[in-house]
């Protein structure tokens, strides 16, 4: 049974990236899964960047272009001194 195309959003600080092939999934459900996958492998480069504040947003809409799902991972160092 085929599935239906889902377009991601990544914005990384000041950098947005918009999907505009898609991917197929199964469901909504499938494509969060992804998409929390994605933002957890993104998450690997933050500690190299040199930066005590991180956000990486990912936002998937379906086909008709109705945003159905928002994930935010962020990274805040604070420094002790």
């Amino acid at each position: 049974m085929p599935g239906s195309r889902f377009y991601y959003e990544i914005r990384d600080g000041g950098i947005l990236a918009r999907d505009d092939e898609g991917q197929v999934f199964a469901d909504g459900k499938a494509a969060r899964e992804d998409a929390v996958m994605l933002l957890t492998e993104m998450a690997r480069s933050l500690p190299g960047r040199g930066k005590d504040k991180n956000k990486i947003t990912a936002r998937v809409r379906d086909g008709a272009g109705k945003l159905i799902f928002t994930a935010t991972l962020s990274l805040d160092v604070e420094w002790n001194d």
